[in-house]
């Protein structure tokens, strides 16, 4: 193990510069990742390796990344700085895990409804979300006044992406959300405009669990965990 690695005694999390965790998962998955790695950090390597899903969290400008078989979990944390941490954790608890970094949680029940925006008009709403009104972005004609409104209260934009190799057919979800102190919305791209749907907490919280797939949904001469 690289002397700039080192074992969180309290977590059992792996830290350190950012790039060579990322060389230690490349290393790993041709099967020659360094012996003196603590047990609980071997088998989250080897979770990665033979990952039957993996989910991809992108939220402001970090990403983790969080790799999944029946045994186990490895969950890679952007800490800034180019610092960041390898974590084993229960492949149950992945889900969750992501959860807490998207700070997910009870907000108020959105009062707007459904509301179509151009891509750029959401683009421009994103990077300046504290001047979002129709007049300044451009916000589609069908958009709610109350989602613009929403939308100066920004807490988050983010995105999961789920994807599952070893299905038989291999399949890539994803579930993108805008977080505001007025509620959540869940942001669904058809072309060259997105769909603005207001939701709630339990229902992203079903949505992220479904970027995980069910045993049947897994190929069949690839049980999850498998080679």
């Amino acid at each position: 193990m690289s002397v700039a690695l080192r074992v969180d005694s309290h977590t059992g999390a792996l830290r350190g510069p950012l790039a060579q965790l990322q060389v230690l998962l490349e290393v790993e998955s041709h099967g020659q990742a360094p012996g003196d790695l603590p047990a609980g950090i071997r088998r989250a390597l080897e979770a990665a390796r033979h990952a039957a899903c993996s989910l991809t969290l992108a939220r402001s400008g970090r990403e983790a990344h969080c790799w999944m078989d029946t045994e186990a979990a490895a969950l890679l944390l952007d800490d800034g700085d180019a610092q960041g941490r390898l974590v084993g954790l229960a492949p149950g608890v992945a889900t969750s895990a992501i959860a807490d970094l998207c700070e997910l949680g009870p907000r108020p029940h959105p009062t707007a409804g459904t509301s179509w925006l151009t891509v750029p008009a959401l683009a421009r709403a994103l990077a300046d979300p504290h001047r979002a009104d129709l007049s300044a972005t451009g916000l589609a004609s069908e958009a709610d006044p109350a989602l613009a409104a929403a939308l100066g209260a920004l807490r988050a934009h983010w995105r999961v992406t789920g994807e599952w190799p070893q299905a038989v057919t291999p399949q890539t979800h994803v579930l993108e959300v805008l977080d505001t102190e007025a509620g959540l919305w869940t942001v669904h791209p058809l072309g060259n405009r997105v769909r603005l749907e207001p939701s709630t907490a339990a229902t992203v919280w079903r949505a992220l669990n479904a970027l995980v797939p069910r045993r049947e949904d897994r190929h069949a001469d690839h049980a999850l965990g498998g080679a």
